[in-house]
């Protein structure tokens, strides 16, 4: 009776540890930012991607939610709930839709009224407005991307190496490293052949969003200074490319590394945010790239 008991219980430890313990999904199974946020943090990331499809020439984005409570603890905790849910969406939205590079460091601001017995949170966002943004300027950015790829395409790549390896010698062939305001954005880059870090592993995103190859877009560090370069997916593998790198330092020196050969001198930030709110600063969940 004793062993039957035992046998028992050991059954419904199991069972209930698997019913309770949570999946851990490592960051590699992910294939963009956004599929690492929550239900409602994709809901607001939905909305915010609608809208500015919609209206690219707005200079801000602003949302009301309602508080069950009217007192002012109740208002002040949602208030720092919709700040932190607006910054981890807006921030994997910028990183998987370089494209609308208006999105890059925006402004958050989160305000809490009580009218009655009711309370409300506005929560504003203000995108980076000191780059113009508007419909003429993205029909420009498409005509000129669509432009790239075609040139790319004449080289018939057909594998997801061959592909990554195009991408990476046009840009080397036709960008130039240079500092400028225009080159921190994927559309300033294609523009001007011309930028930096940030804009050419933007433009190197958004061209393989064309040939269809899942990449990543990650800030990091390289020699104790700010850089970006990009993670793809090739053959089943994560693997690391720095076109910035390229351009000067042989075009496929650093193309399609593996984590251990690429992490050697790339060192990835945590995108977990650090806004100011309040007096304090406001950290999310880490948004990961496989490396």
């Amino acid at each position: 009776m004793k062993k039957s008991f035992n046998l028992f219980l050991s059954i419904v430890i199991l069972i209930i540890t698997v019913l309770t313990t949570p999946t851990l999904v490592s960051a590699a199974t992910h294939s963009s930012y956004t599929s690492q946020l929550t239900s409602s943090e994709k809901t607001v990331e939905s909305k915010i991607l609608k809208y500015i499809k919609k209206h690219p020439e707005k200079k801000s984005y602003t949302y009301t939610y309602k508080v069950k409570s009217s007192k002012a603890n109740a208002v002040r905790k949602a208030m720092k709930k919709y700040f932190k849910l607006y910054a981890r969406s807006m921030t994997a939205l910028y990183l998987d839709y370089p494209e609308y590079y208006w999105l890059n460091n925006p402004v958050f601001n989160a305000k809490g009224l009580i009218i009655g017995n009711k309370g409300k949170v506005e929560v504003r966002v203000d995108f980076n407005n000191s780059i113009s943004h508007n419909k003429k300027t993205v029909k420009a950015q498409k005509k000129l991307l669509n432009s790239a790829y075609k040139q790319i395409k004449k080289s018939n790549p057909k594998t997801s190496s061959e592909k990554i390896t195009a991408i990476n010698e046009w840009l080397c062939d036709n960008v130039k490293y240079n500092v400028n305001t225009a080159g921190f954005t994927g559309y300033g880059v294609l523009k001007n052949k011309s930028g930096v870090c940030d804009g050419i592993s933007s433009a190197f995103k958004m061209l393989c969003k064309k040939f269809k190859i899942k990449c990543f877009k990650v800030r990091g560090y390289t020699d104790g200074q700010l850089h970006a370069w990009n993670i793809v997916k090739c053959s089943g593998k994560w693997l690391g490319v720095d076109s910035t790198w390229n351009l000067s330092t042989g075009r496929n020196l650093y193309l399609m590394q593996n984590k251990k050969e690429f992490n050697v001198n790339h060192k990835r930030m945590k995108e977990v945010g650090g806004y100011s709110y309040n007096g304090s600063i406001l950290k999310f969940k880490d948004l990961k790239p496989p490396f």
